[in-house]
């Protein structure tokens, strides 16, 4: 899927501060700056209800977007997003320029597809990794990257090097020997095996004899008791 360039409209801001950013994000404005190759950094603000529309969209903080600023428009992508620490809404964003014929780093989610056979036999599916970084066109970043798991059976294990890129894009990892997901046995079959394996161990042990036979000690203890006994009975006598 190839993502689509969206307008913004950016004001330059023309007073700095907190107390000047505080009154634009109680205006419903976020502020932020435009840096870049070839580009002085600029000072903006822009819509907080389309920037974050923006950024809670399925393409995120990895959509083209064209920033007009005083009719000037600026291809950019959106970095550093900041959060209200307490209240929903930004409190920053930062916009990079970018040069539609170049590569950019991007952050790009994995999701897995399908219903592993493993799963179906009892197993379950754990993901490790759900990003892989890659290089790609600053226009054409994939919004994620798709894997079928529906053949995975226990065991399996899903890499990284098993992943299919688009052609105009790589991974910029250089240890790509990761786990993204394995199929293991559940917890629950696991814990049954290993109940079964303590059972059959405390039954082979019982039957080598190295578990004392009930009983044993309890007429051992009688035997001794009985020759206490005699010996006591004795004495009376002689007494």
């Amino acid at each position: 899927m190839v993502l689509e360039i969206v307008n913004l409209e950016a004001t330059k801001k023309t007073e700095h501060g907190s107390a000047v950013s505080g009154r634009l994000r109680v205006e419903g404005r976020v502020p932020g700056i435009v840096y870049g190759e070839g580009i002085d950094t600029l000072h903006v603000h822009v819509s907080g209800r389309e920037i974050e529309k923006i950024l809670n969209g399925p393409k995120g903080k990895n959509t083209p977007i064209d920033l007009i600023v005083d009719g000037e428009t600026i291809l950019t992508l959106p970095r550093d997003v900041q959060d209200h620490p307490i209240k929903p809404g930004l409190i920053h964003v930062d916009f990079i320029k970018v040069d539609k014929d170049k590569k950019v780093e991007a952050d790009v989610p994995i999701h897995l597809n399908g219903l592993a056979e493993g799963v179906k036999s009892g197993g379950r599916l754990d993901q490790y990794e759900f990003s892989i970084l890659l290089e790609a066109p600053s226009i054409n970043i994939p919004v994620e990257i798709t894997h079928d798991v529906s053949a995975m059976d226990i065991d399996d294990k899903l890499m990284l090097s098993d992943l299919i890129l688009p052609a105009d894009a790589r991974s910029i990892r250089e240890d790509e020997d990761v786990v993204v997901a394995q199929l293991l046995v559940s917890n629950l079959e696991a814990e049954l095996e290993e109940m079964e394996a303590d059972l059959a161990a405390d039954i082979a042990a019982e039957a080598s004899g190295e578990t004392p036979a009930v009983g044993e000690v309890g007429e051992a203890g009688e035997g001794e008791d009985g020759g206490d006994t005699d010996a006591k009975d004795g004495e009376a006598a002689s007494e």
